[in-house]
């Protein structure tokens, strides 16, 4: 499994990703680029978090990927005029507690940011398709 970080280069409030159309877009977006599977993700303002796995028995790298899910957003919403970072942050699971540790900080992103009291209130996260281990 792999835990990626995706942000976009100068976020504003015209360009951010805590919003319906883009999560939607995401979702699409990646269940139309099946070469790897979505676990858990949340959205903030100016990153995502998701944890993924590959779906194809041959597939791209998850930079590769990235870069092809970040296009079809762009192609979706093009009044926004994404400036995403280019590439992503990725790093390898090990293990279940590895997993248990990078949830636990993702969950908590927002309450770090002032956004939410508790992680359950941030309604950008979810599960597409859940992972075992």
């Amino acid at each position: 499994m792999i835990f990626v970080t995706v942000c976009l280069r100068v976020p504003n409030p015209y360009n951010c990703f805590d919003n319906e159309q883009f999560r939607n877009c995401l979702l699409t977006s990646w269940q139309d680029s099946p070469e790897w599977i979505v676990d858990q993700y949340l959205i903030m303002p100016d990153h995502l978090h998701f944890f993924c796995v590959p779906g194809t028995w041959e597939y791209p790298s998850v930079k590769t990927w990235c870069q092809k899910w970040k296009s079809l957003v762009s192609r979706q919403i093009p009044e926004r005029s994404w400036r995403w970072l280019s590439g992503c942050w990725d790093t390898q699971i090990r293990d279940r507690t590895h997993y248990d540790e990078k949830i636990a900080y993702v969950r908590m992103n927002p309450v770090r940011k002032g956004l939410v009291r508790d992680p359950d209130e941030w309604v950008y996260q979810g599960t597409i398709m859940p992972v075992r281990w």
